[in-house]
């Protein structure tokens, strides 16, 4: 009976889930300044360098510098974006996020908008949880353990994302 299971056709896909979970969890961030690194430098990757190039906006009255590619892509664009391109392939599949971080908090907002917000601030406050916490008029401690849970959160709708499993339900 035993050697019938073992070589069964599901054995190795269970296998490799296990071990990719096990491989996600071995990564995972779990004390605060460890998720605080991760964002800081996920959301960093994902902000273009360079704002402007050379010339004005076509439709600037005032004479505005012209966006650099990347960033008005990054200003107007979907966070749910792909690298997908249809003229070279009509299946999705192993197509990546464009910002995955930023699709994390936008999934994040449906469900949980307070804590998407409140992670968008962390964000553009250079990651100075301390600060939003004053600003958001939350004690100290309670600070500290939101910040943390939504950060926690993240994580796992962007590890869920990056590692291509669903997350509709999160």
């Amino acid at each position: 009976m035993n050697a019938a299971l073992r070589e069964s056709p599901y054995v190795a896909a269970r296998e490799d889930s296990v071990r990719r979970r096990m491989a996600v969890a071995a990564r995972e961030p779990v004390h605060l300044p460890e998720l605080l690194r991760w964002f800081r430098h996920e959301w960093a990757q994902e902000c273009p360098a360079k704002l402007h190039e050379a010339g004005t906006e076509p439709d600037s009255a005032l004479g505005s510098p012209r966006m650099a590619g990347a960033f008005r892509a990054y200003l107007v664009g979907s966070p749910m974006a792909t690298d997908h391109d249809d003229r070279l392939d009509v299946t999705r599949a192993g197509a990546t996020r464009r910002y995955p971080i930023h699709a994390a908090l936008s999934v994040m907002a449906h469900k949980w908008p307070l804590s998407a917000r409140y992670l968008f601030a962390i964000a553009w406050a250079g990651a100075e949880w301390c600060d939003v916490a004053l600003a958001w008029h939350m004690l100290p401690e309670i600070g500290h353990r939101f910040t943390q849970d939504s950060l926690h959160h993240l994580w796992s709708i962007w590890a869920r994302d990056a590692g291509g499993l669903p997350n509709a339900v999160l």
